[in-house]
């Protein structure tokens, strides 16, 4: 793809490693990543030894030898499972090391496969790495969520178009990242200033409700007493400060697991897992989903809600404007990486710990009582749009405009 290119691969790569894990000299870098991005996985870890990373362990993947497995294995053997990865994953939680990982998949890749199967592995999967998860949304170490452009998922963004997909998709990546900027790291750094004005400005506020009203949604999320929000940047327990997820353009907060109530229609299409699913709508009462449907991939829906309970219930409210330069792309990614970034959200299964006050400390049972919501499951799927209008509720039954048509209420 030429010079520009690699320049803004290795801009790119530099800005995961000192914005996005903001990796300190001797300290250890774990990067997973599919085969598929070994191009930037390759420039994070020279950008890592830059900086002074003591060691860097990447860790393959390759989404077509699951494919494999989710169509030919015996059903007794969909249990099994690599206990090494769990163990790994702890040892460097534990230890303190840098994670980044990169996300590049088809979003139509398991399409055909049964939803039961697929979810019977996951379930196995997330179940062994429950502590690592737990440790992972309490920020207990610095971590980072990229993405890389490969060719099937950039043929599913700009269809029809069988020469320049891949470089296309790869524009919109940098754009996103304001790689594509000069001074990069200066410009990402502003954003993330924006963003920490405007979560600053939530917290204070200490709403007791939002209220939702956009087509097919009209939802009230009730918070916890205490609740913060987060957004952009955060410290990590070893008080470093890191960006979790590249690119971001969220402030979030957890809503209370027992104070959701009313519909909702989803606003984008979600990819799960190389499954896509269409027009999800939600009935929640008491803060449990009563009502599910998709018009396509309602099984695989109902398959992530039966999860566990928490999967029925919200972990995460997210609030994003349509300003936001993904959704300004007017593309679909198939991806929830930028998908989320487009448009406010939600996400059903299990709170961050960094959303309430004193939640690091909070042991599971404390932290289901503050109104947090624990599951195996964390699913995020978007419901804002240009029709989306937002209130904040106070404690004395006050109203507030925070959106209208999708945008801040300054």
């Amino acid at each position: 793809m030429g010079s520009d290119f690699d320049q803004r691969l290795g801009r790119y790569g530099e800005l995961a490693v000192r914005v996005g894990v903001n990796l300190q000299p001797g300290q250890r870098l774990v990067i997973r990543s599919p085969v598929e991005a070994a191009s930037l996985t390759r420039r994070i870890a020279e950008q890592a030894y830059k900086v002074g990373a003591s060691f860097v362990d990447v860790t393959w993947r390759d989404d077509h030898v699951l494919l494999a497995r989710y169509l030919h294995s015996d059903e007794d053997n969909l249990d099994a499972y690599s206990d090494w990865r769990a163990a790994s994953a702890m040892e460097g939680a534990e230890r303190g090391d840098a994670l980044i990982s990169v996300v590049a998949e088809d979003p139509a890749l398991f399409s055909d496969v049964d939803p039961a199967r697929i979810a019977r592995v996951l379930k196995v999967g997330r179940e062994h790495l429950m502590p690592f998860t737990r440790l992972t949304m309490a920020h207990a170490f610095r971590w980072c969520v990229v993405s890389s452009a490969v060719p099937a998922w950039a043929a599913r963004v700009f269809p029809g178009d069988t020469d320049t997909a891949e470089e296309r998709l790869w524009d919109e990546i940098f754009k996103m990242v304001r790689v594509d900027q000069p001074g990069h790291i200066e410009a990402f750094e502003r954003h993330i200033d924006v963003l920490a004005e405007r979560r600053k400005y939530l917290t204070e506020a200490s709403f007791r409700e939002l209220h939702f009203r956009g087509p097919g949604t009209d939802l009230t999320v009730g918070l916890p007493e205490g609740h913060l929000w987060c957004g952009g940047a955060v410290f990590a327990s070893d008080g470093v400060r890191s960006v979790p997820n590249l690119p971001t353009e969220e402030v979030f907060t957890s809503p209370h697991r027992e104070r959701v109530n009313g519909v909702l229609r989803a606003s984008r299409p979600l990819a799960y897992n190389g499954q896509l699913i269409e027009d999800i709508e939600l009935t929640f009462n008491g803060g449990k989903i009563i009502n599910a449907k998709a018009s396509r991939g309602d099984e695989a829906l109902n398959k992530i809600i039966d999860t566990d309970d928490g999967a029925r219930r919200l972990g995460e409210v997210a609030l994003v404007p349509c300003s936001s330069p993904i959704h300004r792309s007017g593309l679909l990614f198939y991806n929830t990486l930028f998908d989320e970034n487009a448009a406010s959200h939600l996400a059903l299964g299990s709170s961050y710990r960094t959303t309430i006050e004193g939640g690091r400390s909070m042991t599971d049972e404390e932290a289901i009582r503050a109104g947090l919501n624990s599951s195996l499951q964390h699913v995020d799927f978007m419901i804002g749009s240009p029709e989306m209008d937002l209130c904040g509720i106070s404690k004395n039954g006050s109203r507030e405009p925070l959106m209208r048509s999708g945008e801040w209420v300054e």
